[in-house]
């Protein structure tokens, strides 16, 4: 228990119900590491500051208040404030950096989700799937990769494993909605310039 506590971040410093409502946000079931960086996340979204709605009238707070909720938890609820009280107040609506970012990130579930995946005639798991918000994570036996996760259509995709380009990803691995799983290494490119899938397994949702 000492172990767990000394990784997460200190929100003494806050009041007790932006406490409790960063706690309400960052789900234990994500695993200590996930849950500590979700708290820090959302621990940033106080220490930047709220919006300053003052200058809103009643009625235009209680449409901020319908537009948007708070269980989207503090960073991704500053982002849509910022964006929609600039809106109502006709100032410059172009979003910061800061808000690009949380946006993003809202494109996704905001809880971690989990696949399984086997080759097809397999017993044995040989990846796992992960991802919390944008945040992707892939085990590949019992190597763990960090990078990025995105949909697209409704195919969710993980990129993964150091590049020669210090921007860009070696690996990636596409599930559909099937629970197949094809995995693609970009430093393997056909004479065509294509990259082909290297393996398929199939994966199921834990």
């Amino acid at each position: 228990m000492d172990a767990l506590k000394s990784g997460m971040p200190d929100l003494s410093g806050l009041r007790i119900e932006n406490r409790n409502w960063i706690l309400e946000s960052c789900d234990r079931s994500l695993g200590p590491r996930l849950t500590f960086r979700c708290m820090e996340r959302e621990k940033a979204a106080f220490e930047a500051g709220m919006p300053d709605l003052l200058r809103l009238s009643q009625d235009q707070k209680r449409w901020l208040d319908e537009s948007c909720s708070k269980s989207l938890g503090p960073s991704l609820y500053r982002s849509c404030i910022d964006r929609e009280s600039s809106a109502l107040l006709g100032g410059d609506s172009s979003p910061n950096q800061s808000t690009v970012e949380n946006e993003n990130s809202a494109r996704t579930e905001l809880d971690e989700k989990k696949w399984l995946c086997k080759a097809p005639f397999g017993g044995e798991v040989v990846v796992q799937l992960t991802y919390n918000r944008e945040d992707g994570f892939v085990t590949v036996l019992d190597q763990e990769f960090e990078g990025r996760y995105r949909t697209e259509g409704l195919r969710r995709i993980w990129y993964f494993g150091e590049a020669e380009d210090s921007d860009s990803y070696r690996y990636s691995i596409v599930l559909d909605v099937r629970g197949i799983a094809r995995f693609y290494d970009f430093s393997e490119v056909e004479e065509d310039g294509t990259v082909r899938s290297q393996e398929t397994l199939k994966c199921v949702k834990n």
